[in-house]
């Protein structure tokens, strides 16, 4: 460690010190990092697995034990496995349980769980609609002892069984929390309206969001209620399986990979698709409630004691929100921390950011596809499923458009013409959408020399030559760095600079651009401070322990100076 680390550490453990008697105030608000003037970022969806074709895929899926393998769940009643990989050509099927399915409409086979010990024990949990009684079935099923990358069929052991009494609002999301219990997510039942009143009735399952110890038995249930869930040990005849309650058809909830937080996309009835930040205890409002909306009675509703969303639209942009994921990944950096979710009906594509108090939410990309659900892989990359058979991924676009002429340089507009070149900034990870311009009737081509040879070589980023015409031509910028763009074959080479940011650094707490004093003081004024306290806070908790520690603080240091 180095004489200003070792400095800055000193610094860091000193304020972690004084500071209970020092009152600090900071500005932690997170603002965007990266501009991109005058070019324009924008996302679109492009085929992940061009050669994989599925049959309803309702969920991708990843089992968490480091196999880079995706699993995707198809309504009828299989999963299909493959590798994560652009070139994968295969999906064998890694479970077939279609003849004791229920498949139409929205009932099937509608979610998929991997033991957070799935590498050790082989076991992995579905959600489906089964017939005769109709009902929803929670079942655990383990794989082959000769076959690891096959699942057995036959070894079913159904968790829990709840009678549906209609054919839609099943819900179906299933998924282990950061806790290491099962939480299911269960619709009202179906018809229209609650006619059952199930969503404010807590002495049934339905229309509820459950927390179960699987790992574990008592009496005649396969599985244990924990001793935490709110409403253990209550008098009224409440189901103590219920973790909240008060939803039409939570039909995909994720939680955040970093802080916990547990994000659902609750589909609406005629007006209003909600968003909800799910709490323990808490009465999400259906059906007195369609979102801020009273609904039964349809005005001056009792409103005392119920959740109102983070973010609600209404069906002039869609008709049925489908829940998704916090995105933690390393590809779409400027999306990093925002709630990625869709409409199956328009097929719109939002990223929503919210504190609690205030909500942002702005439109990524408008798809045309119909879109079930979302998924991330083990480095939390997010996918797509659509009804088209194919899985998606967002692509950040840079989009520039330069225009060049012999005597005069470079521009990105004919007015705008300097020498050398203008700055082109972007992100890693982006694709470049390039639109090269040349009027001078000379043979031109664009690279990026990367290696600083000034000609281009294997592996640079190299357009087809272009001359009069106008030509597109798109890379990935995948290296990072200050580099020089040319254009060749005339007289006098045009160049300009071509910078490609790393992304944001999680150490720059605040979002400033750079690792300073005030990540410092930001770290400092919550040192010692655990996961559900006030004081916490998820951007500090650099190693997401739960806790703010001394490795919190190391990490600061480390990178203090550092700009993005």
């Amino acid at each position: 460690m180095g004489r200003k680390v070792r400095t800055v550490l000193v610094l860091l453990l000193f304020i972690v010190a004084v500071v209970p008697l020092v009152f600090i105030r900071s500005q932690t608000q997170r603002g965007a990092t990266f501009l991109l003037i005058p070019s324009q970022r924008q996302y679109l969806v492009e085929v992940a697995f061009p050669n994989l074709l599925f049959d309803t895929p309702v969920g991708i899926y990843n089992a968490g034990d480091g196999s880079n393998r995706l699993f995707v769940v198809e309504q009828g009643g299989v999963i299909r496995v493959f590798n994560n990989s652009r070139d994968a050509s295969v999906a064998d099927v890694f479970l077939d349980i279609s003849d004791r399915v229920l498949f139409g409409g929205e009932q099937g086979l509608l979610g998929l769980a991997f033991h957070p010990n799935f590498s050790d024990n082989g076991y992995f949990y579905v959600d489906y609609v089964a017939d005769n009684p109709r009902r929803t079935v929670v079942a655990r099923y383990s794989l082959f002892t000769d076959s690891p990358t096959q699942a057995d069929k036959n070894s079913e052991m159904v968790v829990l069984e709840v009678e549906q009494p209609f054919s839609n609002h099943k819900g179906g999301q299933i998924s282990f929390g950061p806790d290491g219990y099962l939480y299911i997510a269960l619709g009202d039942g179906g018809s229209g309206g609650d006619p059952l009143g199930n969503g404010q009735n807590r002495s049934t399952l339905l229309g509820k969001i459950l927390r179960i110890n699987v790992d574990s038995t008592t009496g005649l249930l396969n599985y244990r209620i924990p001793v935490d869930n709110p409403f253990v040990g209550n008098a009224e005849g409440f189901r103590e399986e219920i973790y909240a309650y008060g939803f039409r058809n939570p039909w995909r909830f994720s939680f955040d990979s970093k802080n916990g937080q547990l994000w659902a996309g609750d589909v609406g009835q005629n007006r209003i698709e909600e968003v909800d930040i799910v709490e323990k205890g808490r009465n999400y409002g259906w059906n007195t409630m369609e979102g801020s909306l009273c609904f039964n009675p349809s005005d001056g509703c009792d409103q005392i004691g119920l959740e109102l969303p983070v973010w609600e639209y209404g069906h002039d942009l869609g008709i049925a929100v489908t829940g998704g994921f916090v995105y933690r990944g390393s590809r779409l950096t400027e999306l990093v921390g925002a709630y990625i979710y869709g409409d199956y009906g328009s097929g719109r594509i939002w990223a929503l950011r919210s504190n609690g108090d205030s909500s942002v939410n702005e439109e990524v990309v408008d798809t045309g596809l119909l879109i079930p659900s979302f998924g991330v892989d083990e480095s939390n990359e997010l996918f797509v499923c659509a009804f088209d058979g194919k899985i998606y991924q967002l692509t950040a676009i840079a989009n520039i458009q330069l225009f060049g002429h012999f005597s005069s340089g470079w521009g990105f507009a004919q007015n705008n013409i300097i020498r050398p070149g203008p700055i082109i900034t972007v992100v890693k990870g982006d694709t470049v959408n390039l639109t090269l311009t040349s009027v001078d009737g000379i043979r031109h081509s664009f690279f990026v020399d990367y290696d600083g040879s000034g000609n281009p070589s294997v592996g640079e980023p190299l357009s087809p030559d272009f001359q009069t015409a106008t030509v597109n031509y798109q890379f990935t910028a995948d290296v990072a760095g200050s580099f020089t763009y040319y254009c060749q074959y005339h007289m006098s080479t045009m160049f300009g600079t071509f910078i490609v940011q790393a992304g944001p650094l999680d150490t720059d707490i605040n979002g400033d651009g750079k690792v300073n004093i005030v990540d410092i003081t930001i770290v400092a004024t919550v040192f010692g401070s655990k996961l559900g306290e006030p004081k916490y806070s998820a951007k500090a908790d650099l190693d997401q322990n739960g806790v703010i520690n001394i490795v919190d603080v190391s990490r600061v240091a480390i990178d203090f100076g550092k700009t993005t």
